[in-house]
């Protein structure tokens, strides 16, 4: 599998990455399409910069590629090209802007017009960047004051002057009826039944015949 196809190779400690072409090869056989890559690419591209070897570990120099590498170090030198590739050795579309071979833009530029739905979709995408960058850069506005509302107090009556007290006109209400008279009380000793035990009394009984109670 190679980078062209943008997917991440699977490491492999005996394949290195072309940082040219993104093809894999051997390290055997690398220094022999390396220069032969680099004239291609010359040709194809008139004008145009070789792109450079990455650089791994540090330092200004080329990384050499050979048998005396760790796998390691074949591993992170294939990143390197391999993110160095999509980055340089991909061609924008001019109207969608996402990249392709060179060899694979014509082809995508047959289907893919300046009004077409690609491009249209990547010019929504470019104008919500805008949008974003320019409210990430706005100042941040100040916040508005609101001023306490005041209240007034209310005037004390003065309580020390009395004021005159009216005075309703009393109505006159209609005499009430004399309540009748009450009914006069039975006399003493006439009560039929005892208070105490609710013995019935005789006619001429003055006390209860069974407690002794005195006849109300």
């Amino acid at each position: 599998m190679n980078v062209s196809s943008g997917k991440k190779p699977k490491a492999h400690p005996h394949l290195v990455v072309c940082y040219i072409c993104g093809r894999n090869y051997s390290s055997a056989s690398f220094s022999i399409h390396e220069p032969n890559c680099i004239k291609k690419f010359q040709l194809e591209n008139p004008g145009k910069p070789v792109p450079k070897k990455p650089v791994i570990g540090g330092g200004d120099n080329e990384t050499p590629v050979g048998g005396k590498m760790t796998a390691k170090q074949i591993n992170d030198y294939n990143e390197a090209c391999r993110e160095q590739f999509l980055d340089q050795g991909r061609e924008a579309c001019p109207n969608c802007g996402r990249k392709f071979l060179p060899d694979r833009l014509p082809i995508h530029l047959r289907s893919c017009t300046p009004d077409g739905h690609f491009a249209r979709e990547a010019q929504k995408r470019r104008e919500k960047l805008a949008a974003q960058e320019k409210q990430s850069t706005a100042p941040a506005s100040k916040p508005v004051s609101v001023a306490p509302k005041v209240v007034k107090p209310k005037p004390i009556a003065n309580t020390d002057t009395v004021s005159p007290v009216k005075t309703s006109p009393v109505k006159s209400s209609p005499t009430k009826a004399a309540a009748p008279a009450a009914k006069p009380s039975a006399p003493a000793g006439t009560a039929k039944f005892c208070s105490e035990c609710g013995n019935k009394f005789g006619e001429k009984d003055k006390f209860c015949s069974e407690c002794g109670t005195a006849r109300a």
